[in-house]
């Protein structure tokens, strides 16, 4: 919950004390990362918020393989064929 407006609905006298009433707002955020449709979880190690899954003997899927590649082609305007290319590669590293 995120703290929005505060303002104030009355504000008066009883007797010899005072009384304010304030109306606060809050705005709400749900952040959801949600899989492809067709995969299960597919825990990578007993930290992995997923584990639930499996120790529940949930439905399971084998791990995504890691991303090492992406290729980049580059066109000219009105040019149909590839004016430049890169290759991006990252190392896999060793999960726990």
């Amino acid at each position: 919950m995120l703290p929005g407006r505060v303002r104030s609905l009355f504000s008066t006298r009883l007797n010899s004390d005072a009384l304010a009433a304030y109306a606060c707002e809050f705005d709400t955020v749900w952040v959801e990362e949600a899989l492809d449709n067709g995969r299960w979880p597919a825990p990578e190690s007993d930290n992995d918020p997923d584990r639930l899954f499996a120790d529940y003997q949930g439905r399971l899927d084998r791990p995504w393989p890691m991303h090492e590649r992406t290729g980049l082609a580059y066109h000219l305007e009105g040019q149909p064929t590839v004016a430049s290319q890169d290759i991006v590669t990252t190392r896999a590293k060793d999960h726990d």
